[in-house]
């Protein structure tokens, strides 16, 4: 009796057990008018049902901050289910033709989770939506209070100090040379994805810069094509890739993370010396020898009678040079790590204004 008994209850712990991922229901959005372009448009949830409902989360107060070929974007409050208390965040709201890039961006974010311990957005929930009674994708991340960079790197260079400057950016540069590490490539750094966490450091204007959209990320490993890339920000391979017409051949490549580097290079300087650097891509200078484009970058970071110190100058050379002789990510972080912050340049107000059009 004892034996069978034995038998019994060694067949119950062998016995397998099957999970089942739980996947959330479709998210039916109320109706969204695409053409209305004004910010601060609430999303009209119904008096009857307040709140909308993405994954384990409960969203409210839902108004537009954004609209962009992927849809709409609208900041509001999420609150678990079974929780306590809400938390601030961005929903990202896609429309068709833009399922793919956004499923894409919340898989890199994920990826990145944990591997980069700063600097990009948490995704929290995301779900399938019928948004207009079509298909569509809806994802809710952290809401980065400080706003985009653009139009506001004028600001910014004026108003951070040198050695908060410096150590913000070597913060970001941290940053991508962590996505490169995990595997990635941004390839569309501009200054609208760019935002301004709000955790700063008391006495600070600014908090430390994020990376947002990652809905053109590609596999840092490989060489692509520029597709959807801003060109203003686009490094100069990139550029001549689209306008030979190689956007549609895998044949001719380049190599992601280079023009990642270039991207935020244009980003640095926009935030040293408060302008745009579209001046690196005329005549070619990029493809000049180090020692004539390092004077041009001098004559261009010039702000009055101030000294251009050669630390900084020479970096940018490196990070904006051509793609054969181009920084890496780790190596241009590991430069400006050793870049004296005293030497970056104190921009007076109004010294030079930020076209920043995109």
């Amino acid at each position: 009796m004892a034996s069978l008994m034995k038998l019994a209850l060694l067949s119950i712990a062998v016995i397998p057990t099957f999970s089942y991922p739980i996947l959330s229901p479709p998210t039916i959005l109320p109706r969204i008018d695409y053409s209305a372009s004004e910010p601060s448009v609430p999303l009209g949830l119904r008096s009857e049902s307040p709140y909308l409902e993405i994954g384990d989360y409960k969203l409210s107060e839902l108004v537009r901050i954004g609209q962009g070929d992927y849809g709409i974007v609208f900041k509001g409050k999420a609150k678990k289910k079974l929780g306590y208390g809400s938390i601030d965040i961005a929903m990202k709201v896609c429309q068709e033709a833009a399922i793919a890039s956004c499923k894409l961006e919340v898989k890199v974010l994920q990826e990145l989770h944990g591997k980069v311990p700063g600097g990009i957005p948490e995704v929290y929930a995301s779900s399938d939506s019928t948004v207009n009674d079509r298909p569509g994708f809806s994802f809710i991340m952290t809401l980065e209070k400080g706003g985009t960079l653009k139009g506001k790197s004028a600001i910014y260079s004026e108003q951070e100090k040198p050695e908060d400057k410096h150590s913000n950016l070597v913060k970001l540069w941290t940053t991508l040379e962590e996505i490169h590490d995990a595997g990635w490539a941004h390839r569309d750094i501009f200054s609208s994805n760019m935002a301004f966490s709000d955790k700063r450091e008391a006495g600070q204007p600014f908090g430390p810069m994020v990376f947002l959209d990652f809905g053109q990320a590609s596999d840092a490993s490989r060489t692509t094509t520029p597709v959807g890339i801003t060109l203003k920000y686009a490094a100069p391979e990139e550029v001549a890739l689209i306008n030979a017409q190689h956007y549609d051949r895998r044949v001719v490549g380049i190599d992601p993370k280079l023009g990642d580097v270039w991207s935020l290079g244009c980003i640095t300087w926009q935030l040293i010396r408060g302008s745009e650097c579209t001046w690196a891509k005329e005549n070619e200078n990029y493809n000049l020898d180090e020692e004539k484009f390092t004077e041009i970058i001098k004559d261009k970071l010039k702000v009055g009678d101030e000294t251009v110190h050669d630390d900084l100058a020479k970096w940018f050379a490196g990070v904006l040079a051509g793609s054969r002789t181009r920084l890496t990510s780790k190596q241009a972080r590991e430069q400006f790590e050793k870049i004296d912050a005293g030497h970056l340049p104190v921009v007076p107000p109004y010294y030079d204004s930020d076209s920043d059009s995109d």
